[in-house]
């Protein structure tokens, strides 16, 4: 028998030790909000005399639609309708986001383009929590689980490395989607996300959280987390829908990455648990977390079957770039992310379904036959950084 001194003392040293954890992911995440404003309060210093800043840091285009939405939303309005164009339409746009930001102005006054930034900044950090949860679901270290989140934050590819050779070699290397202005993509890069996209931003952290939580419950089988997961798709759906529907063919192809995997378990007869039945139950919660993220999306498939202006907006062409430069674009994560799947596979890593799911699924989506292939790539990064952590 263990003493209940003993006990105690345990237990109480995983207090700390769970305590101290999240006193560094939130310490953590304050920093990385206030590194994302140094730009803007740099641009608000050298504002000149007469002139007034408006908060924006480039592609003022996305930027001023979003500040349309809650505007309208400000004055009144749920559905909201294209103001950029004199076609007539009925205007049925719903936005749960834009709408709380406009309601929020119309309560508090607070100027829009602030309100705004709050919305950018309060996501960036609930995207370092949410991070740090789904390390401490998948990494057993804490140094690794660390790792995991400053990777994720602060990578990038090899774009500094083309615009270098194009600038001062005139070696007429192509661009990569973190510098080219034709292939500039936020959602595929975390700090710049955080810092011009509250959008992009936003769908990142919902979708780290959906993953946290369906990881969470195949550690634990506590359908809570299902419930989680539920409320998260549901708000995903509707704030960045691109994202939720690749995240249907994530839990597809994740889905078949845990058959193969439990599959290979018992082969090796290291797997002694109900193979068939686990597998039926996280079906089952795939599907129920995937309508979750339909229902949410409903009112944009309704907006995009009825509303002509919303429907050419969302069939903009957006093309996924050839797969080599997508790999260029993540650098040195996607040297590493291929070293940690040799390891997770020797080590039989208990999350490596779910980060080859991941990576799978987001790939297969953004070149499926459609307009908006690339607006499909979010979160793509996020498996890559886990993989790179747990190599390291």
């Amino acid at each position: 028998m263990i003493p209940e001194t003993t006990q105690a003392q345990s237990k109480g040293e995983w207090i700390d030790s769970h305590r101290n954890e999240w006193r560094w992911a939130i310490t953590f995440a304050f920093i990385f909000v206030a590194l994302t404003w140094l730009p803007y309060l740099m641009a608000y210093a050298i504002v000149p005399s007469g002139m007034h800043y408006f908060w924006l840091l480039g592609n003022p285009d996305d930027q001023n639609v979003h500040l349309m939405w809650a505007r309208q939303a400000a004055d009144g309005a749920w559905r909201f309708k294209d103001l950029y164009t004199t076609e007539s339409h009925p205007g049925m746009f719903v936005h749960s986001l834009m709408l709380a930001i406009g309601w929020l102005h119309r309560g508090t006054r607070v100027p829009l383009h602030l309100l705004y930034q709050f919305t950018r900044s309060v996501a960036a950090f609930g995207l370092c929590l949410t991070a740090y949860a789904l390390a401490r679901s998948c990494i057993a270290t804490i140094p690794a689980r660390r790792l995991f989140v400053l990777i994720l934050c602060f990578s990038s590819g090899f774009g500094w490395f083309t615009w270098l050779c194009r600038s001062m070699f005139n070696i007429n290397l192509p661009l990569l989607v973190d510098v080219s202005p034709e292939l500039m993509m936020p959602e595929a890069i975390t700090f710049l996300a955080g810092l011009v996209a509250p959008l992009a931003i936003t769908g990142m952290a919902l979708a780290t959280g959906i993953m946290a939580c369906m990881m969470q419950f195949t550690r634990t089988h506590h359908f809570k987390f299902v419930a989680y997961s539920v409320i998260l798709a549901m708000l995903l759906g509707n704030v960045h829908t691109y994202v939720a529907v690749a995240l249907v063919a994530v839990f597809a192809v994740w889905w078949v990455f845990h058959i193969i995997w439990c599959a290979w378990l018992q082969h090796l007869r290291l797997n002694q648990t109900n193979f068939t039945g686990n597998s039926l139950t996280l079906a089952g919660v795939f599907i129920v977390v995937a309508l979750a993220g339909a229902l949410g999306a409903l009112p944009q498939w309704l907006a995009f079957r009825a509303d002509p202006a919303f429907r050419m907006k969302a069939l903009t062409p957006t093309l996924t770039p050839p797969v080599w430069i997508l790999c260029a674009s993540y650098g040195f994560i996607t040297l590493l992310a291929l070293i940690g799947i040799g390891i997770a596979v020797r080590t039989r890593w208990h999350a490596l379904p779910m980060a080859l799911g991941w990576i799978v699924g987001i790939a297969i989506s953004i070149y499926l036959p459609v307009s908006f292939q690339r607006k499909m790539i979010e979160g793509l990064h996020i498996p890559l950084c886990l993989l790179a952590a747990y190599a390291c």
